[in-house]
């Protein structure tokens, strides 16, 4: 009789252990899984903002060969020369040829001689990214540069000025609306 209520007894610690190891193991994985897919989103994210700058890579030399000056402004100080437009405006100009539906922000290009800086202040209404150019978003980390979104209007900020990513500021609206 002892022998056998010693057997239950390691038998009842077995199992204990394997509810335990389990527990574990799905804990883990479930850990695991919710850093994967937030990591994912955040790589989707940057490839967005990514994609969004190269496309504003067409702009300022298509309202130069358009003739469409009016919209290339000088900064203050006659150094520089640049445009600024909405993603509402990239979407009204047909520069967008998929759907950022929950994007919004702008987008500044300078020109200094014949450098070009390309700069994005845009959220996706999960993530932010406040003034960041191409190379820094491919190196943004959650931690520092890309944050929660917590109902930033960007576009509102940029109604009658901006400033861009040289400090320079430039008296006139982002573009939000199709050029003719």
């Amino acid at each position: 009789m002892e022998k056998i209520k010693t057997k239950l007894e390691n038998i009842k610690l077995e199992i204990l252990f394997m509810i335990v190891l389990s527990a574990i193991v799905i804990i883990a994985g479930i850990s695991i899984f919710g850093i994967t897919t937030k990591n994912k989103k955040i790589d989707n994210f940057k490839e967005e903002a990514e994609s969004l700058l190269t496309i504003a890579k067409n702009i300022y030399p298509a309202l130069e060969k358009s003739g469409n000056q009016n919209h290339i402004i000088t900064s203050e100080d006659g150094s520089t020369k640049s445009v600024c437009i909405t993603i509402t405006g990239l979407e009204e100009n047909d520069y967008l040829t998929k759907e950022y539906k929950d994007w919004s922000g702008y987008i500044v290009v300078e020109k200094q001689s014949d450098n070009y800086t390309y700069t994005l202040w845009g959220t996706n209404k999960k993530y932010v990214l406040n003034g960041y150019n191409l190379e820094e978003i491919k190196n943004a980390t959650t931690s520092k540069e890309i944050t929660k979104y917590n109902n930033e209007e960007f576009e509102r900020e940029v109604t009658s000025s901006y400033e861009g990513k040289s400090g320079k500021k430039y008296n006139s609206s982002c573009i939000s609306k199709k050029v003719e």
